[in-house]
């Protein structure tokens, strides 16, 4: 005698296998907004670096204007020069 093999009706696989899809969908998306995170978080990490070294290059710079203008001091005093031309004004 063989048994009778119970099922579920088309209609309840259906929807089971709408949930079982959906579940998938949403998986592949959470996959891409990792991957899309790991992206976005090297290109801040070089974004930092990049500032990193600005300021630095800015301190250097600022420490530069100060020897130049010591030095102009130094030779001419405290007086008033036109970057443009180099004129130099005693006032």
């Amino acid at each position: 005698m063989s048994e009778d093999i119970k099922k579920v009706t088309p209609e309840e696989l259906e929807v089971v296998n709408e949930v079982r899809s959906k579940y998938q969908e949403i998986t592949v998306k959470l996959g891409q907004i990792q991957v899309q995170r790991m992206t976005i978080s090297g290109q801040l990490e070089i974004l930092n670096k990049n500032e990193e070294d600005l300021r630095e290059e800015w301190v250097k710079t600022q420490q530069e204007e100060s020897k130049a203008i010591t030095d102009l001091q130094e030779k001419y005093g405290k007086v008033n020069i036109n970057l443009d031309s180099g004129e130099i004004n005693e006032s």
